[in-house]
């Protein structure tokens, strides 16, 4: 359930954006395939991803994505929606956190195969469900 305060919020950030600027992000965003940029990207990689996302489906794009980076780690959240570090902060940060102590130049763990730290008992293709 969503509190009345973040739709409030979601409400407001809607309308200080022109109906014309919205439409045009849309399409944008409908037309346009990123996944050639993801293959170059040479760093890891986090991708977090509500399984209920109705704006960006989980099929056609998270998991998609990961499989196009070269560290890539997914998790994926059943039942989570689009808004999930808002709705869902405390997983969200909980989960980046670790994400990124793994990653830290000063960790022994820094993986240096395309396999993050956080994923070492996983075999590929690398995903949690939470």
């Amino acid at each position: 359930m969503v509190s009345d305060s973040i739709r409030q919020n979601w409400w407001r950030q809607g309308m200080m954006g022109a109906a014309i600027a919205h439409g045009e992000r849309i399409r944008v965003l409908s037309e346009t395939e990123f996944f050639d940029d993801l293959a170059v990207i040479d760093v890891p990689v986090l991708v977090m991803h509500g399984e209920d996302d109705q704006i960006c489906p989980f099929t056609t794009t998270g998991a998609r994505s990961v499989k196009l980076l070269k560290q890539g780690a997914l998790i994926s959240y059943p039942g989570l929606p689009h808004g999930m570090p808002t709705t869902h902060a405390d997983i969200i940060n909980r989960d980046l956190f670790a994400f990124i102590q793994g990653c830290s130049p000063k960790s022994k763990r820094v993986a240096s195969v395309g396999r993050h730290p956080f994923q070492r008992a996983i075999s590929a293709p690398i995903s949690w469900r939470i």
